[in-house]
């Protein structure tokens, strides 16, 4: 499998700060996350945010996962 970006946009054309490498090296890590996350869902597999002994979490310890869980096990509005 191939993950690659499009393209890019510039953060001042964004409005949003400056951020540092501390930053972009969290952004990466939350996004290979993610992507394993996704990979092990689809195969039904374990969560899992591992790959060749590396963890990447990322941002992903600071997120509200009760809130996407909430959500995911809301039953749909019937009308």
């Amino acid at each position: 499998m191939k993950i690659d970006v499009a393209t890019t946009i510039p953060h001042y054309r964004l409005g949003s700060s400056v951020k540092n490498q501390i930053h972009t090296n969290k952004i990466i890590d939350t996004i290979v996350g993610d992507c394993l996350e996704a990979i092990a869902a689809f195969h039904s597999q374990s969560r899992n945010r591992q790959w060749q002994n590396k963890t990447y979490l990322g941002y992903h310890i600071d997120r509200r996962l009760d809130l996407l869980d909430m959500f995911l096990n809301e039953k749909p509005c019937s009308k």
